[in-house]
Order: C-alpha cells, then sequence, then structure tokens
C-alpha cells in the first residue's frame, strides 16, 4: 500500500469514527492534518460520498451519513443514487428524501457517482439495498436502463418520466408548472414575452418550455425564443448572462417578461439586467424554476416554479411499499406527476412584504403533446 492508498485509508477511518451526522473536518483541515495536497483529499472525499459514507449540503457542509440500522429502520435501506455536482436542487432532494424516509421507518442511504467524468454503468449501483431511487438525468446509457429493469427490488426514476422502459417514475408536470408562469404573465397584461432556454436538452426542461409556449399560443401570443445552447456540464448563469449581455447591447431584446427554465439561468439574467441598466421587474419581469433556497435572497428576489420535492418523496415511497406488497407493480411503470406551485417574489411586481405562493391545476382545455420552438 503506498502513500496515496494509506492517506485515503486514514481519512475513511477518521470519517467512520465519527457518529452519524456529525460534520466531516474541511478539506483544508484535512490537508494540513496529512500533510498532502488538495487533490488527494478531493479523491478521498469523492470516493467517500460514493460509498454513501458522506453527505455534503450546500451552504451547510459535509456530514457523515446515517448509518445502516436495519433494528431501527424495520423498513429496510433505501438507496438514493445522485450526481456528485454542488447544487442547491439535488441538496434539496436529499434532504427532503431524507426527512419522509426516515420519518417513515426506512434508512436512506445516499451515494454518488462522479458527474460529466464518467456515465452510470450498472457495476456503480449499489448492491446492497432493498429498493433503489435514481435522479434521471443525461449519463446514462440504455445498459443503465436494461439493468435496473432487471434488478429484483423496487427502483424508482425521479426528476423525469420516460417512456416506454417499464420503470416507476416521480417528477413535476413540469408542462404544467411552464403553463403556470405564461398564465401569470398573460393575467398581468404583458404581451411581449420571452422565453430563454438556459438548461440542456433534458426531457423535464423540454416539457416545462412547451407548456409556457403552448400556453400563450392558444391565446395568441408568440413568444421569443432565446437559446442558450448550454452544454452538459457548462454552468446556465453564465450562459444566460452572456447571452442577455449580448441581446442588451445589440438592441434587440423587446420583451417585458421572460421566463428562465432554471432559477440559476435566471440568476444570470438578472446580473446582465443590472448592468445593462433593465430594472426588475419594472422593465422586465422574470420567472425561474426549481425555487432553490437561493431566490429569496436573490435581488429582487425571484419568483419561481416550485416543484414540491416533498410531494416527489411521499410519492416514491408509495411506490416502493407497492412494489414490495405486489412485485407486478414493479414492472408496470407507473408514472406519478406531482403539481407544482407558482412562487410570486418581487421580481414580477411583489411587494417587499412577502410572498405569494399559488397552486395550480392544469387549465381546462389546455393541450398535451410538444411542440417546435421556434
Amino acid at each position: 500500500m503506498d502513500k496515496y492508498d494509506n492517506i485515503i485509508k486514514e481519512c475513511r477511518d477518521l470519517v467512520e469514527s465519527l457518529p452519524a451526522g456529525a460534520t466531516v473536518p474541511s478539506v483544508r483541515r484535512l490537508m494540513k492534518r496529512f500533510g498532502v495536497s488538495q487533490l488527494v483529499i478531493t479523491q478521498a472525499m469523492n470516493e467517500m460520498k460514493k460509498a454513501g459514507l458522506i453527505v455534503s449540503q450546500v451552504g451547510r457542509g459535509t456530514f457523515k451519513a446515517p448509518a445502516d440500522n436495519r433494528e431501527n429502520c424495520p423498513n429496510g435501506v433505501v438507496s438514493l443514487l445522485l450526481p456528485d455536482w454542488q447544487s442547491s436542487f439535488t441538496a434539496a432532494i436529499l434532504t427532503e428524501f431524507a426527512r419522509h424516509f426516515t420519518a417513515s421507518g426506512y434508512t436512506l442511504k445516499p451515494c454518488y457517482h462522479n458527474y460529466g467524468i464518467e456515465r452510470v454503468t450498472p457495476e456503480m449501483l449499489p448492491a446492497e439495498s432493498d429498493a433503489l431511487i435514481v435522479y434521471w438525468h443525461w449519463d446514462f446509457d440504455l445498459n443503465t436502463w436494461e439493468h435496473l429493469a432487471r434488478l429484483d427490488y423496487p427502483v424508482v426514476l425521479i426528476n423525469s418520466a420516460p417512456q416506454g422502459l417499464g420503470i416507476n417514475a416521480v417528477s413535476t408536470d413540469n408542462e404544467l408548472g411552464g403553463a403556470m408562469a405564461a398564465g401569470h404573465f398573460l393575467n398581468n397584461g404583458h404581451t411581449k414575452i420571452g422565453m430563454m432556454l438556459t438548461q440542456p436538452q433534458l426531457d423535464s426542461t423540454v416539457s416545462r418550455r412547451n407548456g409556457f409556449a403552448k400556453y400563450l399560443m392558444v391565446n395568441g401570443i408568440t413568444p421569443l425564443i432565446i437559446d442558450c445552447n448550454t452544454r452538459p456540464g457548462e454552468q446556465s448563469s453564465a450562459r444566460a448572462y452572456e447571452k442577455m449581455m449580448q441581446l442588451g447591447r445589440s438592441g434587440t431584446f423587446d420583451c417585458t417578461a421572460l421566463f428562465c427554465d432554471s432559477d440559476l439561468g435566471a440568476l444570470g439574467v438578472m446580473r446582465a439586467c443590472h448592468e445593462l441598466e433593465l430594472s426588475v421587474p419594472n422593465d422586465l419581469c422574470i420567472i425561474g424554476f426549481d425555487n432553490i433556497p437561493e431566490c429569496g435572497f436573490f435581488h429582487p428576489a425571484l419568483s419561481s416554479i416550485d416543484q414540491n420535492l416533498g410531494e416527489w418523496a411521499v410519492a416514491a415511497e408509495k411506490i416502493i411499499h407497492a412494489c414490495r406488497n405486489d412485485p407486478q407493480v414493479r414492472r408496470t411503470g407507473r408514472q406519478t406527476l406531482i403539481a407544482p406551485s407558482l412562487v410570486l417574489r418581487e421580481s414580477t411586481r411583489r411587494s417587499a412584504a412577502g410572498e405569494t405562493v399559488i397552486p395550480w391545476k392544469r387549465p381546462e382545455g389546455f393541450p398535451h403533446g410538444n411542440i417546435a420552438a421556434r
């Protein structure tokens, strides 16, 4: 065993000696303690994340994961597979799922794969679980899907509901979320309305875009579509900022309301508006998507579509329970759509007094299916 392997082992031994939920020392402190570079400590932390030994929460730190304690968690162990990128959205997923599954008598065991560097393969999936929840995105290949479908315990996908895979899934009704944003703009008299595509092409983002555009078009308005051409792994905030600056300087932007398909993209737009001396919301009203915790701290505070992640957790647990009672349910491909909410803040002319949460149902006669962005 070389020095590198020894350091990895010593880091792991240190974390294993901590009680569940304890704060793990920072990378800088571990570098000083072991006298090694940041690269070595970062690698050790990544390996412990993959093993489910530690969990990171944006803005809070890194903690030892809950113990796999079947005696106190009679319903067993549920693994939650997440990408290891640091984002407020994935941190919120982990928080909500841990809260619900722990209260329901499960041990929730987070596990991670190295997002952006390696694709998820069957070998990376946790071996010892009673159920598996997988955060769906673009790093999955066909072999992984086929392997998931053959597992002999319940599997639930979250964040998207792909068709034809025979795997149960839970996601937000993204199309309805987009329609809610469009409806708010129309109800407040806007006719010059734009939509900025700040995210890569995912099922979830495409659905929210379609919902926004369709709702406007059935009401006689064609939105201005602004594509940032963001690729996987790129920062949506930076791409949205660059695009908005380009439009503002060229004088070709002529909207009074703008829907961004992510909150981080909206943050980039708001920064550009500040530099372009466009007032939000007086010159431009903005709605984002995801309602990440930072929305209330943007300036001005950002109105956004809340995906109601707590309801994701409730729906996923119900599917797991049904699958364990009836194995045939595992192959049904049940898709549960969670209704989003519109959270109104200062970026849409809300007063500084607070926020308003508007849950919507699908408008009567609102069409399903996709349209092509123009």
